[in-house]
């Protein structure tokens, strides 16, 4: 029932999930806002699939590639506070 890419995308939005707040409640200085921490935590966790996606080595949980999706994520956290998302 959970195989396949169903789990890895469940796994990678909660993975997106956690990170975004994790970088809003630790960064440094000023947070940055959680739609714009979020939206680069999808971002990072994307890009960590598509790591995994042309076989580079990785640690996996479960179906995301936990380790770049984090690297990732970080290295574009500091675009965060230059993102304006409107909410409507």
């Amino acid at each position: 029932m959970w195989d396949g890419p169903l789990a890895g995308l469940v796994v990678g939005v909660l993975l997106a999930l956690i990170v975004a707040q994790l970088f809003r409640t630790f960064w440094p200085g000023v947070p940055p806002p959680f739609l714009a921490a979020l939206t680069l935590s999808l971002a990072g966790v994307l890009a960590g699939q598509v790591w995994a996606w042309l076989g580079l080595p990785g640690v996996d949980l479960g179906s995301a590639n936990l380790l770049p999706a984090l690297a990732f994520a970080a290295l574009l956290q500091p675009l965060a506070g230059r993102i304006r998302l409107p909410f409507p």
